[in-house]
């Protein structure tokens, strides 16, 4: 089964719909620069790219937090540094 990367909070509904689609939804906190409810922060558009397969690029906060998730998928993880402005 492939994986999706997505906010921590979607609702179950869709999260259900995802897997009898064959998908594992893979649920990311957000990034805390932007406040703990901040919808921004819960974007993982906003937070990660998949650059191949296998290999993504992550803010290095977001990987940070999310850490035992992300490495639990096995991919190759390119750290970015955070945006000075946020």
């Amino acid at each position: 089964m492939d994986h999706i990367i997505c906010a921590y909070n979607i609702p179950e509904e869709i999260e259900d719909n995802l897997i009898k689609l064959g998908v594992i939804p893979v649920r990311l906190r957000g990034f805390e620069k932007f406040g703990e409810f901040h919808p921004l922060g819960y974007h993982p558009d906003m937070l990660c790219f998949k650059l191949e397969k296998n290999k993504w690029i992550f803010y290095d906060e977001v990987y940070r937090i999310n850490k035992d998730i992300i490495d639990s998928l096995n991919l190759e993880v390119i750290l970015a540094e955070n945006p000075k402005s946020c």
